[in-house]
């Protein structure tokens, strides 16, 4: 078995879109959005995930991101919710804090975790890192 490290570490790529807008005369944006893909972590697990939540922007700067976020494996679900504030709209961080979780990510419930985010046209790729106890990687990585 190999030596884990303190953080649980999630990589996703995936699409975003603009389901449904609607803009202001000072250019201000308010979207409803969706952000479809796939993930995995550090500890060998993959799958897919969606997301659905509201933007508000102002040209190319993220005024307010705030998404519920489901990512599913074999192994479970982990439900998410965060976001991000006042940030370029093609790169930024934000914070997320594990709100659900099932099967074998149980002990991941509540744990509050930070993201880094880049965007390419409509597609993305953000990574995410939670601070976890050295004992809930073993036992989640024992579990899968």
């Amino acid at each position: 078995m190999r030596l884990l490290g303190k953080d649980y570490t999630m990589e996703d790529t995936a699409t975003f879109e603009t389901i449904a807008n609607i803009k202001l005369s000072d250019n201000t944006e308010f979207s409803v959005v969706s952000i479809i893909g796939h993930w995995k972590d550090n500890l060998g697990s993959f799958g897919s995930n969606k997301c659905y939540g509201t933007l508000e922007k102002k040209e190319k700067i993220t005024l307010y991101l705030d998404v519920l976020c489901e990512k599913e494996s074999e192994k479970g679900k982990i439900i998410t919710r965060g976001g991000r504030e006042k940030s370029l709209q093609e790169a930024g961080e934000g914070y997320i804090k594990i709100i659900d979780a099932t099967k074998d990510y149980k002990s991941l419930l509540n744990t509050s975790c930070k993201y880094a985010v880049s965007y390419f046209e409509n597609n993305l790729q953000f990574i995410t890192k939670c601070n976890v106890d050295k004992s809930i990687l073993n036992k989640i990585k024992n579990n899968l």
